[in-house]
């Protein structure tokens, strides 16, 4: 089934083709959640949020590009919104001993860029 018909059966009140979504997408989300959160407990949260707003916001989708592609951007923004509000420390110890000269949002902006990077090879 392609994004097209999966979000069409979605927008007709089929859940199941929501759970496939969710099937196809998960690997993804859980890897930017996982990069940039450390707390198991957020992390949970933030991934239900981020499939929450996929859902209430599907009917904007407006296919220009891969649905996979637009639930990472939700994954990516979701997870920048809460370290920012939170000032949460990434996983990452290293950086977070640098804090004089990087703000969390600094630091997830690189570990963004990293991700990025590893999720284009």
């Amino acid at each position: 089934m392609d994004d097209k018909e999966l979000v069409n059966r979605v927008l007709k009140g089929d859940n199941q083709a929501f759970a496939t979504i969710i099937k196809n997408t998960e690997g993804l989300v859980a890897q930017i959640v996982f990069k940039l959160l450390n707390n198991s407990e957020d992390r949970k949260d933030i991934a239900q949020d981020i499939y929450l707003k996929a859902y209430k916001n599907l009917p904007g989708f407006k296919f220009q590009s891969k649905l996979s592609t637009w639930i990472g951007q939700i994954a990516f923004n979701t997870c920048f919104n809460f370290l920012e509000k939170k000032k949460v420390t990434l996983l990452d110890n290293k950086l977070q001993e640098n804090e004089n000269s990087n703000s969390a949002l600094e630091l997830a902006a690189n570990k963004l860029i990293d991700l990025s990077n590893t999720i284009l090879r």
